[in-house]
């Protein structure tokens, strides 16, 4: 091969190594964009967590998506009366207990989640909701980044139980009237009595993860 011919081909090698590593580099940003987008689609933007000893949602002929459609549980809970604590023991309307909102933590939940929480509950119907003297994990649910947690604690010196459903309308209570702000998503936190039982407290919060 003659020197000029030698050199043409060198010339040439050079300026396509640039144009290659160019197009390589192309190659490898899509297929890290596409990888991204795998996995946002794997990851649902609300999701139903399980707690201890609770039933699956499976085992209640329910999905995330049911308990996150807003129409759906807001006709759930349309003549719930709003919750009035009383003891568990005589039946009498109690004082043991006001409910409260925590507009100004930073440990909120998303509304949405919260009403998915109550709408689960509900779904329990009759099946016992035992609170301890420390706080014990009812329902979790997750919207985007955010969590909703619902706790039931006892404030007698035993546990306390209600129906789950009894325990469902003080969660939805917490959504309907203790939001703190929507900046998005709308947050909110707080805590009421179980309908009729004024010796368990919901209480409702959240966090970032």
């Amino acid at each position: 091969m003659c020197a000029p011919t030698r050199l043409l081909i060198l010339w040439a090698i050079a300026l396509a190594g640039p144009v290659m590593g160019s197009v390589a580099r192309r190659q490898n940003e899509v297929a890290a964009a596409s990888a991204a987008a795998a996995a946002a689609a794997a990851t649902p933007e609300y999701e139903f967590i399980p707690s201890p000893g609770m039933p699956s949602l499976e085992s209640l002929g329910l999905s995330a998506a049911d308990l996150f459609n807003k129409t759906w549980v807001d006709e759930l809970f349309k003549d719930t009366p709003n919750p009035v604590a009383t003891t568990s023991n005589n039946g009498t309307f109690s004082a043991s207990w006001v409910a409260s909102c925590d507009r100004d933590s930073r440990d909120l939940a998303p509304v949405n989640a919260i009403r998915a929480c109550a709408a689960y509950l509900w779904a329990l119907n009759r099946q016992a909701c035992v609170g301890k003297n420390h706080p014990v994990q009812f329902v979790k649910m997750r919207e985007g980044n955010y969590h909703a947690v619902v706790h039931g604690i006892s404030v007698r010196s035993g546990p306390a139980t209600s129906y789950c459903r009894d325990c469902a309308s003080p969660v939805y209570w917490v959504a309907d009237h203790c939001v703190a702000g929507c900046d998005p998503p709308c947050v909110a936190g707080g805590s009421e009595a179980a309908y009729g039982n004024g010796d368990l407290i919901m209480v409702v919060s959240g966090n970032f993860s």
